[in-house]
Order: structure tokens, then sequence, then C-alpha cells
């Protein structure tokens, strides 16, 4: 489901599960391009590009999810491509 603002879901959808009541990979945070950021998608639509993992809880923040700094970013709703968000434990800009 995509937010009011046509781009940013909307906090009720983040916890996205299928017809069985599984979760499902919602957020899809792809690999570092060259200058060390990552695209990442909600349901297809594009919230822009992350620096570090705290832009992710911007994201969901700005799409009025409650506690976002507590969400778990290995959890069932992210799916990342490549390389998980240990990476920029290392190499934060």
């Amino acid at each position: 489901m995509i937010g009011s603002d046509g781009g940013s879901p909307d906090a009720a959808a983040v916890h996205g599960t299928d017809a069985e009541g599984m979760a499902v990979h919602r957020m899809i945070v792809y690999p570092p391009d060259d200058e060390n950021t990552r695209m990442v998608h909600y349901d297809g639509v594009i919230l822009g590009r992350a620096f570090k993992a705290d832009d992710i809880r911007e994201f969901l923040r700005a799409a009025s999810m409650q506690d976002p700094e507590d969400l778990d970013l290995t959890g069932p709703l992210f799916e990342w491509r490549e390389i998980g968000p240990e990476s920029w434990e290392e190499s934060s800009p």
C-alpha cells in the first residue's frame, strides 16, 4: 500500500503479510553503488538513497511509523541485496 502522498508507505502497511499470514519483504535495500549509497524501494516504489542505516529509519519515520529506531533492520520486513546493514557500521559517511 502506498501512502497518501503517493510514495511513502502508510504506517499500517509497513508490516506486510501474505495470504497465509507469513511476513513478506516489503522494503528492499539494494547493494551499495560507487558512492556507497543504497537505493531503497518499498513495494516497488523508490523511497530514495540511503547513506546509512539511520536514513532507512528516516524513511519510515516520514511514513508516520512509530518508533522506527527500535525496528530490527534484519527483520522480515527487509530484503537486503548482496550485503546487509552491517556494512554501514564499518564505513558510515
